[in-house]
């Protein structure tokens, strides 16, 4: 995919409305540039200062907020919401199965956090009672296509 090239005017009118609503709604607004990247390094080319939204602004003012004990309460109310909408019987079974998968999301993230995911990491050594087990299972699968030929010749 190649550059486009912008004129200077609109670059120059692009940074005049980014400046006051920011990257992302000049972008809806003009219809350009196409990559927000290409808006931010605009501005730092002119050296103006990003305006920040109320949404980044409050994520700035809360960027601890990501931390496990947080992530905890958060997986911990998704799993009550998601547990109390699979009990809703009006439910079609696309949006229950939605809600399972979002309930089992829910459940990893807590199990992660709490450090009780399954990691099974093994080193098996085999022995006389794998052995065993393997000659009985193939002798097993001989005798079921034994059977299966005798059916198929009758």
């Amino acid at each position: 995919m190649g550059n486009i090239a912008y004129s200077d005017e609109q670059r120059g009118q692009f940074l005049e409305v980014a400046s006051e609503i920011g990257i992302t709604r000049a972008m809806r607004k003009l219809g350009y540039p196409a990559s927000w990247g290409t808006g931010e390094n605009w501005m730092k080319q002119a050296g103006i200062e990003l305006p920040m939204d109320e949404i980044k602004a409050k994520a700035a003012q809360m960027h601890d907020w990501y931390k496990t004990e947080d992530m905890l309460v958060v997986a911990q109310e998704g799993i009550l919401r998601t547990h109390l909408m699979l009990q809703d019987e009006t439910m079609d079974p696309d949006g229950h199965k939605k809600m399972a998968e979002a309930f089992q999301k829910y459940a990893n993230t807590w199990l992660l956090l709490q450090g009780k995911a399954n990691s099974i990491n093994e080193n098996r050594v085999r022995d006389s009672s794998d052995l065993a087990i393997m000659e009985l299972l193939n002798e097993e699968a001989a005798r079921n296509s034994q059977l299966e030929e005798e059916e198929v010749k009758n």
